[in-house]
């Protein structure tokens, strides 16, 4: 049961400028404003005076992104910035459902603010004209200022009766990058690259009682080695490669037995690895036929237990037919065997291979009127209604 009909209303907005300088130099800047809200009262089976819940979801973010480019003979420069700052606002509250009527506390409020800036630059030097080399780097900082409300002991309990507490947390990351591209022939190029990442942690981190954290967590790190060729044709083209990640594993915690303060450690790192190809056919009168297939091996460093919502392998096959203003697509993929964790648990329940088929059909006005450009799409996701996700035995 709710109180009316949902609605989440939300709003984009930019202003861009895109200017050529001459000497081969470039560059272009977006302002934008984004906004999410999304507030609902909603109900369970039974009614109570506190059965019901009065939810808010929201934030509004400002931006700025900013770019500069510049190609010569040598080679091709890039650098830029970005930065973001956005305001959000989020609590659960027990209402009554005939009411609405929240109760005093939450079970949970939080307002932060985010502030995000990443500058960047890389320089793509021509060694010779069939060999390229890329290198650059981005620097990675967020900074989040968090006010945590008392509640009803749900998250993080009454805080010993102020009405909150402050966090403050910063990270930084430097994140390099590079590459190597080697064309053997005009349609055929080999190449390697290395690139690095970061997931921040989340607010969550203080969830927890008093809201007392004695460590605040890092970022988690990422690497990524790839090595793959592209090959295109008239009628045909491929790509593949070779990767490999490791990642840093998701923080666990604990509480300090002197202090009762929570600390928060790294879990196992990850190691994937796999092959994946996809290619596309012309076969002719406006039909193409689309093919992808990925194999997976993602584990735990130190054991041969799988990472969760891993599949060991993907495959998908596509029919799309392009006629005047119309196109239409047919697309089958195929998931194969993954697992799913079960609390301290790794490789615990496992996931049988599942399939999903979905259709779409699309009109492009391509004639001189005011809707030149205007796309009409229809799609059918999940065409055969599949729910056929079985869960298999659980590991021993």
């Amino acid at each position: 049961m709710c109180s009316s009909d949902l609605q989440i209303p939300t709003d984009f907005d930019y202003v861009g400028i895109n200017s050529q300088l001459g000497a081969g130099w470039r560059i272009e800047d977006k302002v934008y404003t984004d906004r999410y809200y999304n507030h609902q009262k909603y109900n369970g089976s039974s009614i109570t005076t506190t059965s019901g819940t009065d939810k808010l979801n929201s934030y509004r973010k400002y931006g700025n992104s900013f770019s500069a480019a510049q190609d010569s003979r040598f080679g091709k420069f890039r650098a830029g910035f970005w930065y973001e700052l956005a305001y959000t606002d989020r609590y659960q509250i027990p209402t009554d459902p005939r009411t609405w009527i929240d109760a005093l506390v939450p079970n949970f409020h939080e307002k932060f603010i985010t502030q995000s800036a990443q500058p960047y630059a890389q320089y793509e030097y021509n060694v010779t004209r069939k060999l390229t080399i890329t290198a650059g780097f981005k620097f990675s900082n967020y900074s989040m200022h968090l006010n945590q409300f008392a509640d009803n002991g749900k998250t993080v309990g009454n805080l010993g009766g102020v009405a909150f507490v402050t966090h403050d947390g910063v990270y930084h990351s430097f994140q390099p990058i590079g590459s190597l591209r080697y064309r053997l022939k005009n349609n055929w190029t080999v190449y390697g690259q290395y690139t690095t990442g970061n997931v921040i942690p989340p607010s969550s981190v203080f969830d927890v009682k008093n809201a007392a954290v004695k460590t605040t967590p890092n970022p988690t790190q990422t690497k990524t080695f790839q090595f793959g060729s592209v090959l295109k044709m008239n009628r045909f083209t491929l790509d593949s490669d070779v990767f490999f990640i490791k990642a840093q594993g998701p923080y666990a915690s604990a509480q300090d037995p002197a202090t009762g303060e929570t600390f928060y450690y790294l879990s196992s790192n990850t190691l994937s690895k796999g092959f994946e190809a996809e290619g596309n056919i012309v076969v002719g009168h406006g039909v193409n036929v689309y093919l992808n297939g990925t194999l997976l091996s993602a584990k735990y460093k130190g054991s041969d237990l799988w990472v969760a919502n891993s599949p060991h392998d993907t495959e998908t096959i596509g029919v799309t037919y392009l006629h005047k203003n119309w196109d239409l697509g047919f697309f089958n993929k195929r998931i194969g065997q993954m697992w799913n964790d079960n609390g301290g648990i790794n490789q615990a329940v496992a996931i049988d291979p599942f399939a999903i088929t979905n259709l779409y059909f699309n009109y492009t006005v391509k004639q001189a009127s005011f809707l030149r450009g205007t796309k009409f799409r229809v799609a059918v996701n999940n065409l055969t209604d599949s729910h056929n996700i079985k869960i298999g035995r659980a590991h021993v």
